[in-house]
């Protein structure tokens, strides 16, 4: 069975607007490396009442395949996650 990827959805808390802008351009060349589209790119800046902190949500979407005409084979993407350090 091959199986086509056709697009990612992804949602990032960074916790400045400096952050954003070079997460933006880390993405898109990314999307470059990757041989995708960068389809969307958007952040909003929320408010922590409860905390008193400022940090922006920053979602965007990769296109890897058209969906009715697919043309590279992928049926994943690897994500890597820091590993936490636990403090005993």
């Amino acid at each position: 069975m091959i199986k086509f990827l056709v697009s990612s959805t992804n949602e990032m808390r960074l916790e400045s607007m400096d952050d954003v802008e070079q997460f933006h351009k880390q993405i898109q060349e990314e999307a470059e490396q990757l041989g995708c589209t960068l389809a969307t790119f958007s952040w909003a800046e929320k408010y922590n009442k409860k905390l008193d902190e400022t940090y922006y949500q920053v979602k965007y979407k990769f296109i890897f395949n058209k969906l009715a005409d697919p043309d590279y084979p992928l049926d994943h993407i690897d994500y890597i996650q820091k590993s936490r350090i636990v403090e005993e």
